[in-house]
């Protein structure tokens, strides 16, 4: 394509040339052309690589430290949903899960659907699973900022009673940008409602 592109130029200034018996005219058409080429790539962002005109990669965004509340209730009907948007949380942001359970005795943690789940859409990221509690969030905070800082995705399993409670432990200790509950129903799909930001925080 850029070597007929090229042909076709010099095909046009000749047939120019010819029309007009004029050289000026040629290169005023070559200089019309290139305006346009000019104009065409600032208008869509483009870039020159390789002699083409291609779309310029967007600089990257500041990672954000995001901490997402899911109930259990919502992930057995709704955990492929909900697996794919905590995955694209993840591909963009340090992520932590609370995950609440209404069970009376919570899931064996190779068997929690999030972990399961997650691993298989982020095979390039470790994901890690933890049993907190109220009175134990405070003590594991310090492990999920160490995963954290290694790059993992960490789930932190409490039972629904204790969610809010470990995710504010959570969200206080590593400093989170904004906190999210994720939720499935039938008619939406999985739906990601943010609860607190801190840019909009303007505190007491």
């Amino acid at each position: 394509m850029a070597a007929f592109g090229s042909l076709l130029l010099s095909l046009l200034m000749v047939a120019v040339d010819g029309l007009s018996h004029s050289n000026s005219a040629a290169w005023i058409v070559l200089g019309g052309v290139l305006r346009a080429v000019t104009v065409y790539v600032r208008a869509y962002g483009l870039r020159i690589g390789l002699g083409l005109a291609v779309r310029g990669e967007p600089a990257p965004s500041p990672t954000a430290m995001t901490v997402a509340v899911v109930g259990e209730s919502d992930t057995r009907w709704g955990a492929v949903p909900i697996v794919a948007r905590l995955a694209e949380l993840a591909a963009s942001d340090e992520l932590v899960v609370v995950y609440g359970s209404d069970e009376p005795q919570l899931p064996r943690l190779d068997a929690n659907v999030l972990l399961v789940g997650l691993r298989d859409r982020l095979p390039r990221h470790s994901v890690v699973a933890l049993r907190v509690g109220r009175e134990t969030g405070g003590r594991l905070a310090g492990l999920f900022g160490e995963f954290v800082e290694a790059g993992a995705v960490a789930i932190a399993v409490a039972h629904n009673a204790d969610v809010r409670g470990v995710a504010a432990e959570l969200s206080s200790y590593l400093h989170a940008d904004r906190v999210l509950t994720v939720s499935y129903t039938r008619e939406v799909g999985a739906r990601v409602d943010e609860v607190w930001n801190r840019l909009t925080d303007t505190g007491p």
